[in-house]
């Protein structure tokens, strides 16, 4: 698959999971590097709900300059999730 997948996954947490990615078949997968580190104040959001399209603001940002097809960004417990396909909107 030589589809990029741009994520913007479990944000402030320390896990997370590249290996499902690898797994799809993605080679080419980036994260935003900010919201991969711990931070329980989620400073790089105004709110951390993948529901709300302002939290995808900066894996948006980051996937359309790279031309990602898909982003996706989970809450931090990662039971909410929120996906943006090429032309950048919600599904």
């Amino acid at each position: 698959m030589t589809s990029k997948l741009f994520y913007c996954f479990a944000r402030h947490l320390i896990h997370h999971n590249s290996e499902i990615a690898k797994k799809a078949g993605y080679k080419n997968v980036n994260y935003v590097k900010s919201q991969m580190i711990a931070d329980g104040n989620f400073s790089t959001v105004k709110s951390p709900n993948p529901e709300e399209i302002e939290s995808l603001d900066l894996a948006l940002k980051l996937g359309n300059k790279e031309k990602a097809d898909i982003v996706i960004g989970t809450d931090p417990d990662a039971d909410r999730l929120g996906i943006a396909i090429r032309d950048l909107k919600i599904i």
